[in-house]
């Protein structure tokens, strides 16, 4: 097998079950049911817990759009999602869905991989990182909504 096709890509999984370390098939899987999701961005993952990092060949995975994800045309096994540069999927999402045999790694120092992306869930602010693209991902633009929305959090 050639170098080329054994390369390795970085992924990120903000971890919101506390304790979570390693996949078990019990729950470790702690988005959906039989789903662990994972960010090429680091600061993606930081949106949902603690940070860990997972390296592992994906070149052979399939890869779908948003379309299909959000029409429920996923693949049965592990997939990718293709980053659409948005607030939610800015980039690539890796969902895993089977044991990846390999080590979840906590990410001590996650502050030194900011990559610019927005690292809260939901911006309060136009200030805020990503505001635009969240405005229109989530409110059509109208910013009035958003505002409504926020006063009353």
């Amino acid at each position: 097998m050639s170098p080329a096709s054994m390369q390795t890509t970085m992924f990120y999984h903000g971890a919101s079950q506390p304790g979570f370390t390693v996949w078990r098939d019990d729950r470790g899987r702690s988005d959906e049911a039989d789903m662990l999701f994972l960010s090429r961005s680091p600061n993606v993952a930081r949106r949902y817990g603690e940070v860990f990092r997972l390296e592992l060949q994906v070149d052979t995975l399939p890869v779908i759009t948003l379309d299909d994800w959000f029409n429920g045309d996923c693949p049965g096994t592990s997939f990718i999602i293709r980053g659409d540069g948005g607030y939610d999927f800015p980039v690539d999402t890796l969902v895993l869905r089977e044991d990846p045999r390999t080590t979840f790694v906590p990410v001590v120092d996650v502050e030194s991989l900011d990559d610019g992306l927005a690292i809260t869930h939901d911006p309060v602010s136009p200030d805020d990182r990503q505001f635009q693209a969240y405005l229109t991902e989530h409110y059509g633009g109208d910013f009035q909504q958003f505002s409504a929305d926020v006063a009353r959090l």
